[in-house]
Protein backbone atom coordinates (compact mmCIF):
# COMPACT_ATOMS: atom_id res chain seq x y z
CA UNK A 1 0.00 0.00 0.00
CA UNK A 2 1.11 3.52 -0.44
CA UNK A 3 -0.23 6.94 0.39
CA UNK A 4 -1.62 9.23 -2.28
CA UNK A 5 -1.34 13.13 -1.20
CA UNK A 6 -3.93 13.69 1.17
CA UNK A 7 -6.09 10.80 0.44
CA UNK A 8 -4.58 8.18 2.19
CA UNK A 9 -3.73 4.80 1.72
CA UNK A 10 -3.84 3.27 -2.01
CA UNK A 11 -5.31 -0.50 -2.06
CA UNK A 12 -4.73 -1.98 -5.24
CA UNK A 13 -4.90 -5.78 -6.20
CA UNK A 14 -7.06 -8.44 -8.38
CA UNK A 15 -10.27 -7.42 -6.31
CA UNK A 16 -10.21 -4.23 -7.96
CA UNK A 17 -10.62 -4.94 -11.66
CA UNK A 18 -13.48 -7.35 -10.72
CA UNK A 19 -15.25 -4.64 -9.15
CA UNK A 20 -14.22 -1.71 -11.51
CA UNK A 21 -16.29 -4.24 -14.49
CA UNK A 22 -19.06 -4.80 -12.38
CA UNK A 23 -19.41 -1.19 -12.37
CA UNK A 24 -19.09 -0.39 -15.74
CA UNK A 25 -20.83 -3.83 -17.16
CA UNK A 26 -23.95 -3.06 -15.77
CA UNK A 27 -27.41 -2.66 -17.78
CA UNK A 28 -28.26 0.88 -18.63
CA UNK A 29 -31.49 1.70 -16.77
CA UNK A 30 -34.64 1.99 -18.86
CA UNK A 31 -35.71 6.50 -18.36
CA UNK A 32 -38.83 6.06 -20.26
CA UNK A 33 -42.12 7.12 -18.11
CA UNK A 34 -43.89 3.65 -17.92
CA UNK A 35 -40.98 2.16 -16.11
CA UNK A 36 -40.32 5.19 -14.21
CA UNK A 37 -43.88 4.15 -13.18
CA UNK A 38 -43.33 1.02 -12.85
CA UNK A 39 -40.22 0.92 -10.64
CA UNK A 40 -42.54 3.20 -8.04
CA UNK A 41 -45.28 1.07 -8.21
CA UNK A 42 -42.70 -1.40 -7.33
CA UNK A 43 -40.82 0.01 -4.35
CA UNK A 44 -44.30 1.80 -2.77
CA UNK A 45 -46.47 -0.80 -3.98
CA UNK A 46 -49.59 0.04 -5.90
CA UNK A 47 -51.73 1.46 -2.97
CA UNK A 48 -48.81 3.92 -1.78
CA UNK A 49 -48.42 4.73 -5.72
CA UNK A 50 -52.25 6.14 -5.68
CA UNK A 51 -50.98 8.06 -2.91
CA UNK A 52 -48.53 10.10 -4.42
CA UNK A 53 -50.38 10.39 -7.20
CA UNK A 54 -52.83 12.16 -5.33
CA UNK A 55 -50.70 13.97 -3.48
CA UNK A 56 -49.01 15.45 -6.79
CA UNK A 57 -52.18 16.35 -8.47
CA UNK A 58 -53.55 18.43 -5.55
CA UNK A 59 -52.99 22.03 -6.02
CA UNK A 60 -50.19 24.34 -4.84
CA UNK A 61 -51.71 25.34 -1.74
CA UNK A 62 -52.60 21.84 -0.43
CA UNK A 63 -49.78 20.42 -1.97
CA UNK A 64 -48.03 22.91 0.65
CA UNK A 65 -50.34 21.69 3.82
CA UNK A 66 -49.32 18.36 2.99
CA UNK A 67 -45.91 18.85 3.48
CA UNK A 68 -45.83 20.78 6.21
CA UNK A 69 -47.63 18.02 8.33
CA UNK A 70 -45.89 15.41 6.72
CA UNK A 71 -42.66 17.26 8.00
CA UNK A 72 -44.07 17.61 11.75
CA UNK A 73 -44.27 13.36 11.84
CA UNK A 74 -41.18 11.83 12.32
CA UNK A 75 -41.91 9.04 10.04
CA UNK A 76 -43.26 11.55 7.53
CA UNK A 77 -39.99 13.62 7.30
CA UNK A 78 -38.60 12.12 4.60
CA UNK A 79 -41.56 11.79 2.37
CA UNK A 80 -41.61 15.38 3.02
CA UNK A 81 -38.38 16.47 2.00
CA UNK A 82 -38.89 14.43 -1.18
CA UNK A 83 -42.37 16.51 -2.21
CA UNK A 84 -40.15 19.79 -0.91
CA UNK A 85 -37.50 18.48 -3.89
CA UNK A 86 -39.97 17.53 -6.71
CA UNK A 87 -41.38 21.21 -5.58
CA UNK A 88 -38.54 22.80 -5.68
CA UNK A 89 -38.28 22.37 -9.65
CA UNK A 90 -39.75 25.65 -10.57
CA UNK A 91 -41.16 25.03 -13.73
CA UNK A 92 -42.81 21.53 -12.42
CA UNK A 93 -41.60 19.31 -15.09
CA UNK A 94 -40.74 16.74 -12.86
CA UNK A 95 -44.31 16.67 -10.88
CA UNK A 96 -45.71 16.56 -14.38
CA UNK A 97 -43.20 13.63 -15.43
CA UNK A 98 -44.17 11.44 -12.23
CA UNK A 99 -47.77 12.30 -12.26
CA UNK A 100 -47.62 10.76 -16.20
CA UNK A 101 -45.23 8.01 -15.31
CA UNK A 102 -47.64 6.92 -12.53
CA UNK A 103 -50.79 7.12 -14.84
CA UNK A 104 -49.46 5.17 -17.10
CA UNK A 105 -48.44 2.22 -15.19
CA UNK A 106 -50.85 2.25 -12.29
CA UNK A 107 -53.88 -0.22 -13.46
CA UNK A 108 -57.61 1.73 -13.74
CA UNK A 109 -59.11 1.86 -9.78
CA UNK A 110 -61.91 -0.29 -9.85
CA UNK A 111 -62.54 0.64 -5.98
Amino acid sequence: MREASGVGPVVRGPWLTGLRFSLVDTDPVDTSPEALGERIIGILGPGASRGLLDALTRSDEDRAELIARLHLRADGEWLAELLMDIESDSDGVVRLSLIGALLEALPPDTA
